[in-house]
């Protein structure tokens, strides 16, 4: 007989066989259970959506606790304390307090979590869910035939891979509102109590639980600084003197008076539950990489703790599979990159305010009005419906009913006149602009980009500004552009972390990975704050960030409703994705603790709508210093023989961002000149404008005659034929799927589907 094949960490994990919670503290497994399926598991469920990786919080081993297997939390059962409700079950429970002799708190004094259990939405959820009565259906059998018919709520579904069963069978079960409610109980505790991580943990605890690990991370991530500031602890960065202050007095609050010995256990306590729970949120996100820096940095400081041992030990298993499976895949090219990073899938997050994502009628009538100039307007590619499910019409558009409770849907270029093949049908500038080389390196424009070294521009032609010397600008119209939009909120402040912990993360990489969204952020984050503090001024308010004109324009790619597992997820790094955004809102002089609207979950919205709509390109040009105009950073490598540095340059343009793919484009478009041989009509622009070499700008021309009224589309994948691309025609389809299932609808993808069918009946 044959011996039995030994299954793997993730498939024991898909299986539910890996156990990772203390059921009995005499045993030491004392790790919480890890829901998890995959993706092939899933791709039978009828209703498909993305899933998310969730887990739950690890016990306490200093005292004997009482499991919560519906939030994951190991909690003490008591009499009195700070109310935790369990949404799911009518008994209460209370955190537990990091020493036997804290005193009963008194609960008039004190902020407590909402008691939802007592609410009558509550009270009329505790029967199951209307989907689930409705249905009628036996939870277990479901969990065993994910054919059944069920109305899902798709959008509550997360993003991790590994948690699409579970999340379903919670629908099932009737326990999603419940959830949903105590969800909403900490968010409204945490309005009243910005400075306790104790309701971060908890938030991180449900977050993970509803499926969303990413944003789970993130709060475990604000728990941690929280309790860092508290321990007087600097990691990666000095916080305000008045996280301290704040935070003591909410412990003070919340522990009844307690004395500095009582305060510092439970910030102890706090501290590595916190380490504990920022761990299952990065395994939920299959960031095991990332994991196993943070549980090091853990065991540093407790190093006898059982329960992050054998994270530890299960972290070192999945990243060895993990690198095992790819090599035997043949990806040894990127090996590191590939290893070393997260995967989600990108979703919406179904308690952010669906309006936020609209694109309405009025914001149609700015772009087109700004867009008088070009031969080309923007237009709906696809009319949608109303929330109500009326058909939208163009009567809508044209903005005769609200505006702002409209989604215009999917938008796309048209031809407003007949276009002849070679003419320039946009010149696209942009100040959101950035590569890899920071400013500070004086070799590029600040605001354009454009390149500052001889000869490409005469250094009297430099402008340096009054308030600081960390930037140059290649005209007096980049400076005023920077000086009224983006530069004073970022001057006098150091960002060379930001761009050297991108590279140290990417040195041993054949590509820029993500190491730019965060580079991105910081540009995009400088100028929405500046607008809306200038708009707070002069009207009172401001719109929220992802209402903002340089958003509100873009739409993330988020598959179909119908979709349970997407075909493509998406990589996710704790420094690019958590990190980094939090260390630059912090710097920007943001409270990321009391500030609305600028939250984890709304900075990967915005993380997923960069994604979608940035182009990228790779420059070279040569290294010729200017004695007045040293530069200050070269990376190792980027010199080549003939003694050029080579950046990579990502752009957001805001109106190239609206052209649509296909592998027959109509138009051609290009940045900045790959290096100096180009020739100078690469530089050409509208009129007898020549684009500065190293720009920012896409120019975009016909690439064909073009008929007016028809839409105007680009490739998204260079060659689309792959006469060039090493990866052939597969190599392209692979990277279509982040936009399309099927293809993109083009004669040239019709046809190779209907070739692949014959294929398959032929089998």
């Amino acid at each position: 007989m044959g011996s039995k094949k030994r299954e793997t960490v993730e498939e024991k994990m898909a299986k539910g066989l890996v156990t990772l919670y203390a059921d009995d503290l005499a045993a030491p497994k004392l790790l919480p259970s890890i829901w998890a399926t995959t993706p092939s598991q899933t791709k039978k469920a009828r209703h498909s959506v993305k899933g998310d990786g969730c887990t739950s919080k690890p016990s306490d081993c200093s005292e004997k606790v009482i499991s919560d297997p519906t939030l994951g939390s190991s909690v003490e059962k008591k009499e009195n304390g700070p109310s935790f409700c369990d949404p799911l079950k009518e008994e209460k429970f209370s955190i537990s307090n990091s020493s036997p002799s804290t005193p009963e708190p008194d609960l008039n004094t004190m902020d407590q979590v909402n008691d939802v259990s007592t609410t009558p939405e509550s009270e009329s959820l505790q029967n199951g869910s209307p989907q689930a009565q409705d249905a009628n259906i036996d939870p277990g059998h479901v969990a065993n035939d994910r054919e059944a018919t069920f109305d899902l709520r798709t959008e509550w579904i997360g993003t991790s891979p590994f948690c699409t069963d579970q999340c379903v069978e919670m629908q099932l079960n009737g326990d999603l509102d419940k959830l949903i409610l105590y969800r909403e109980a900490i968010v409204r505790d945490i309005a009243s109590s910005p400075y306790d991580p104790i309701f971060y943990l908890e938030l991180s605890r449900c977050d993970c639980k509803l499926g969303f690990p990413d944003i789970g991370v993130a709060s475990a991530h604000k728990s941690l600084l929280l309790v860092q500031a508290g321990l007087n602890i600097f990691a990666e960065i000095i916080p305000p003197n008045s996280w301290r202050i704040n935070i003591l007095k909410c412990l003070e609050i919340r522990l009844c008076r307690p004395s500095i010995e009582m305060i510092n256990d439970e910030l102890q306590y706090l501290h590595i539950s916190t380490y504990r729970q920022l761990l299952h949120g990065l395994i939920g996100c299959a960031a095991y990489w990332d994991g196993l820096l943070v549980v090091k940095e853990a065991l540093t400081l407790f190093p006898d703790d059982a329960e992050l041992l054998e994270i530890r030990r299960l972290l070192n298993e999945l990243f060895k599979e993990r690198h095992n499976e790819l090599t035997q895949q043949g990806a040894t090219d990127d090996i590191v990159a590939l290893t070393r990073t997260g995967k989600i899938f990108q979703k919406p997050y179904p308690w952010l305010d669906k309006r936020l994502n609209y694109r309405t009628p009025e914001l149609l009538k700015q772009i087109n009005k700004s867009l008088a100039s070009s031969p080309c307007e923007l237009k709906p590619t696809v009319f949608t419906q109303h929330t109500n499910g009326s058909d939208i019409t163009e009567g809508d558009i044209d903005g005769s009913k609200n505006p702002q409770d409209l989604d215009i849907g999917p938008l796309g270029l048209f031809a407003t006149r007949d276009i002849k093949e070679g003419e320039i049908i946009l010149e696209d500038h942009t100040v959101t602009g950035i590569s890899d080389v920071p400013s500070s390196a004086l070799r590029h424009c600040d605001a354009c980009h454009a390149s500052l070294i001889i000869p490409f521009i005469h250094p009297s032609k430099i402008i340096r500004p009054n308030c600081c010397k960390g930037v140059a600008y290649c005209s007096q119209s980049c400076h005023d552009t920077a000086m009224k939009k983006y530069h004073p909120i970022l001057c006098g402040k150091e960002w060379f972390w930001l761009y050297f912990a991108a590279n140290r993360r990417s040195s041993n990489s054949k590509g820029p990975e993500d190491k730019w969204r965060p580079i991105m952020f910081l540009r995009i984050i400088a100028i929405i704050i500046t607008d809306m503090k200038l708009q707070a001024e002069k009207t009172g308010q401001a719109p929220h960030p992802l209402q903002h004109d340089l958003l509100a324009r873009m739409a993330a790619n988020y598959p179909s409703a119908d979709k349970l597992v997407p075909d493509v997820d998406h990589d996710w790094q704790y420094f690019e994705n958590i990190v980094a955004p939090t260390r630059i809102l912090i710097s920007l002089g943001v409270d990321i603790f009391a500030a609305k609207g600028i939250g984890p979950e709304i900075v990967q919205t915005i993380y997923w709508r960069l994604e979608n709509n940035s182009n990228m390109s790779t420059v070279s040009l040569p290294i010729q210093r200017h004695r007045n105009l040293q530069v200050s950073i070269v990376k190792p490598g980027d010199r080549n023989q003939n003694d050029t540095l080579k950046m990579t340059i990502v752009n957001l343009n805001p109106y190239y961002l609206f052209f649509n793919h296909s592998c027959e484009p109509n138009v051609n478009w290009h940045g900045a000149p790959p290096n100096p041989f180009v020739n100078i009509k690469w530089l050409k622009g509208l009129g007898n404008n020549m684009i500065k070499p190293g720009s920012s700008t896409v120019i975009c021309m016909a690439a064909n005659d073009i008929k007016k009224g028809e839409e105007l589309k680009i490739s998204y994948i260079g060659d689309p034929k792959c006469k060039n691309n090493e990866h052939g025609r597969q190599g392209r389809k692979y990277w279509l799927k982040k936009w399309f299932e099927n293809g993109c609808g083009c004669a040239l993808c019709e046809k190779e589907r209907r070739e692949e069918d014959n294929f398959g009946n032929e089998e």
